[in-house]
């Protein structure tokens, strides 16, 4: 994963949500006297720390847990982080979402991110009325690279919108598939799956190689065979 650098944003009134919650605006937050340090999360297995102001870039799909918040004053504690536009199904307490697997496909709410885009979110640390600070949470779209493949012991590596062609009477073999999803081997799936079930007149058959992370397709490689040896 990939912590970027600093982000600076003018926010307009901009209220909480969590558990469908909303705050009013006589509850705006102001600006406490002990600000956030960083925010401690895991994704997928793996801990991350988030200094206050940052982002972190995940790939939908991800799973992330918000671990905790440190403070510049360690004998002070955060009362909630709040991830806005995450909604828990077991609630614990109204905009206090630490503990909480958060699966970056399913479980965020576009509308409550920056910009309603649905990729960058906002995590608050509060204690009362009072704001420690902020950090986000970016969520990419799944992209594949580039993938290798082995026609009769041969290498190729092959992009989406590329057309492979094969012989029927060829060795194919799919050896690898980059993606900008971590573990590729054990996250990324992929099927051929036949266009049309007939010869056109050509001679050939189409197919997809389509490339799937939680039985969604994020990819395709078109590939046509073609008869002869």
């Amino acid at each position: 994963m990939v912590l970027r650098v600093k982000y600076l944003f003018l926010f307009v009134t901009y209220g909480l949500a969590s558990n469908l919650l909303a705050v009013e605006p006589s509850k705006i937050l102001k600006k406490s006297r002990v600000p956030l340090e960083y925010v401690t999360m895991e994704v997928n297995g793996q801990l991350q720390k988030v200094s206050a102001d940052q982002e972190l870039a995940v790939v939908m799909g991800d799973e992330v847990i918000i671990k905790s918040a440190m403070l510049y004053d360690p004998q002070v504690s955060v009362s909630n982080v709040n991830l806005v536009g995450f909604v828990p199904r077991a609630e614990k307490r109204p905009a206090e979402d630490r503990g909480f697997k958060i699966r970056t496909s399913r479980d965020l709410l576009k509308k409550w991110s920056i910009g309603e885009r649905g990729d960058l979110f906002k995590i608050e640390a509060f204690t009362g009325k009072d704001k420690h600070g902020n950090v986000f949470l970016r969520v990419l779209k799944p992209v594949l690279k580039y993938v290798e493949v082995s026609i009769n012991g041969v290498s190729k590596l092959v992009r989406e919108g590329d057309l492979l062609t094969v012989k029927a009477a060829d060795k194919f073999k799919v050896k690898n598939v980059v993606s900008n999803i971590e573990n590729d081997r054990e996250a990324v799936s992929f099927q051929v799956i036949q266009i049309n079930p007939e010869l056109d007149l050509s001679g050939r058959k189409f197919y997809e190689l389509r490339f799937t992370r939680n039985k969604k397709v994020f990819a395709k490689v078109s590939m046509q065979v073609v008869e002869g040896t």
